[in-house]
């Protein structure tokens, strides 16, 4: 994949060097991969009709091209987005990462055809990805040559469904685990960031601290259960005498 626009787009597919959504989807195989590029296949082998296979595809061809923990940061930060832009694709249950983009019209054709530039776009863009599968959906038009080219807020929300319903048969089929969190990885302050040696032991630290408090809190808890039952049940009459009263209820 040869990039000569490196506008700030690119990323989400918006790019004048022009990118399939099969490209897409392998640019952001890293984040989902620990950090290693694969090359995207649809066939993995081949059987002739007896079942012996013919020819594999499926020769290992990682190439380390990010750090582990910058794949597991953006993968933090592209989780949100279901969340907010993308909530159209949005999978119960599914830990997933996906980044929504749409390209905007240039002024000679929003000149040319009336466009409404702040609320139409050229197309549409949805990629995401599981721990062990990326998926990227476009919509749009081969050319924009007439005024009826170009895409409502409504139909890029139909983007995100499709990669939705797409996505879910994926998971339903092959269930992802849970992305892994690299070893010096870890929340500070609400934020998630490369962190020392010296960082991680305060953070473990504090959840040893945190853990503590918990089990005595626990502790306190169970022990003021157990004397309420002992005691809350007795009561004294006007001559001092103690009395033991009991309610019982039935539904």
């Amino acid at each position: 994949m040869e990039i000569t626009d490196d506008s700030i787009t690119t990323p989400i597919g918006g790019s004048g060097d022009g990118f399939s959504p099969l490209q897409m989807a392998g640019a952001y195989v890293p984040f989902s991969n620990g950090g290693y590029y694969a090359t995207p296949k649809a066939i993995k082998k081949v059987y002739d009709s007896e079942g012996s296979e013919v020819k594999s595809f499926s020769k290992d061809d990682r190439k380390r091209v990010i750090k582990e923990s910058t794949a597991y940061i953006m993968t933090s930060m592209l989780r949100n987005v279901a969340n907010g832009t993308a909530s159209f694709a949005r999978i119960s249950g599914a830990d997933m990462a996906v980044k929504t983009g749409t390209s905007t019209f240039g002024e000679g054709e929003a000149q040319k055809y009336n466009f409404d530039i702040d609320n139409y776009s050229k197309d549409s863009w949805t990629i995401g990805y599981t721990s062990n599968y990326t998926m990227a959906v476009w919509q749009g038009f081969d050319a924009i040559d007439g005024p009826t080219k170009y895409m409502t807020q409504d139909d890029t929300q139909k983007t995100q469904a499709l990669y939705r319903i797409n996505m879910q048969n994926i998971v339903r089929i092959h269930p992802p685990k849970g992305f892994k969190v690299p070893e010096n990885v870890g929340s500070i302050n609400g934020g998630v960031k490369v962190i020392s040696d010296s960082e991680r032991r305060n953070i473990e630290e504090q959840n040893r601290r945190n853990q503590e408090e918990r089990e005595k809190q626990r502790n306190n808890n169970n022990d003021n259960s157990d004397n309420n039952n002992r005691n809350g049940n007795n009561s004294e009459d006007n001559n001092g005498n103690t009395t033991n009263q009991k309610c019982s209820a039935k539904w």
